[in-house]
C-alpha cells in the first residue's frame, strides 16, 4: 500500500502544498523512485513471510506476532516520519514567505494568516480589506480567519466590497462552488455589479499565485437596502410569486 501511494506526488491542499518536497512529482531519493524502494522492501517482507512459514512453529507464538506486526510498525513509523519531515521542510523553504507551519510556529495560530503576508499597495491586506464584507471563496476561509464573511439577515444578503479568490490549485473550484446554477452568491453579485482584479503580491514570493483580490464596484451605488417583511404566509407549491426583475442595463440575461 505504501509503495502504491508513493507513486502520485507529495502533495497537500491550497497553501499547505507551498514549499514541500516532491509536490508535483513521484518521491526520489538519491536518483531512485521511493516507489521502487518500499515495493523491494514489500517483496522482501513477502518472502521472509513465507519462508518462515514453510519453516513451520520454531518459535513461540508471542514472538511469531512480534516479528510478524515489526514491517507494519516501521512502515507507520517511516510514513509519520515522512510527513513531518515534508511539512518541516515546507517551513525552511518557505522562512521569508508564508507556510502554514512556519505561520503556526510565528505566531502560535493567533495572526491572520496569509491576510498578513498579502501586500496590496505596499499595505497588508488585513489592513487594506478591513472590516469589509469578504465573499471568500471556498476554501480562502482557512488561511484568512480575519476577513469577515457577507451576512445573510432575514434572507438577504450583504453586498461585499471584496471577493478573495484561491490560488490556481482550487480557484476552479471556487468558481463553481460560488456560480448561480449551484446556488452560490455570483447569482446575484454579477447582477449588482462587476469584479475588478487589485493588484496584489505575496510577500517574499512576489511570482507565486497566492490567489485573486476582486474589488467590487457596484452598477448603482447607495442603491439602499430592501425592506424584510417578517410573518408566516402559506402558498401552494404550484402558486408563482410574479417574474423576476430586469437586470441593470447592459447586464441583459445574466441569471436568467
Amino acid at each position: 500500500m505504501a509503495a502504491w501511494a508513493a507513486t502520485g506526488p507529495n502533495a497537500w491542499m491550497y497553501v499547505s502544498n507551498w514549499g514541500v518536497p516532491w509536490f508535483d512529482r513521484a518521491p526520489v531519493v538519491g536518483g531512485v523512485e521511493l516507489n521502487e524502494v518500499l515495493l523491494f522492501a514489500a517483496a522482501a517482507c513477502l518472502a521472509a513471510a513465507g519462508w518462515s512459514h514453510l519453516r513451520g512453529p520454531h518459535v513461540s507464538s508471542g514472538r511469531a506476532l512480534r516479528l510478524a506486526s515489526a514491517p507494519l510498525v516501521v512502515v507507520c513509523g517511516a510514513v509519520v516520519l515522512f510527513d513531518v519531515g515534508s511539512l518541516a521542510k515546507a517551513v525552511h523553504a518557505q522562512r521569508t514567505s508564508y507556510s502554514v507551519g512556519g505561520d503556526v510556529l510565528a505566531r502560535g495560530g493567533a495572526g491572520c494568516g496569509l491576510s498578513d503576508r498579502v501586500r496590496v499597495r505596499g499595505a497588508s491586506l488585513t489592513d487594506t480589506v478591513g472590516d469589509a464584507p469578504v465573499l471568500l471563496d471556498w476554501p480562502v476561509a482557512f488561511p484568512h480567519p480575519c476577513l469577515r464573511p457577507f451576512a445573510v439577515v432575514d434572507g438577504v444578503a450583504e453586498v461585499p466590497a471584496y471577493r478573495l479568490l484561491a490560488d490556481e490549485q482550487l480557484r476552479e473550484l471556487g468558481d463553481v462552488w460560488s456560480a448561480g446554477p449551484a446556488g452560490g452568491p455570483l447569482a446575484w453579485l454579477e447582477l449588482l455589479g462587476e469584479q475588478v482584479e487589485v493588484p496584489a503580491r505575496l510577500d517574499g514570493e512576489p511570482r507565486r499565485d497566492w490567489g485573486e483580490l476582486h474589488r467590487v464596484e457596484l452598477y448603482e451605488p447607495g442603491a439602499g437596502e430592501p425592506d424584510a417583511v417578517r410573518g408566516t404566509l402559506t402558498r401552494w407549491g404550484w402558486e408563482s410569486s410574479g417574474p423576476q426583475g430586469d437586470p441593470p442595463p447592459g447586464r441583459a440575461g445574466v441569471g436568467r
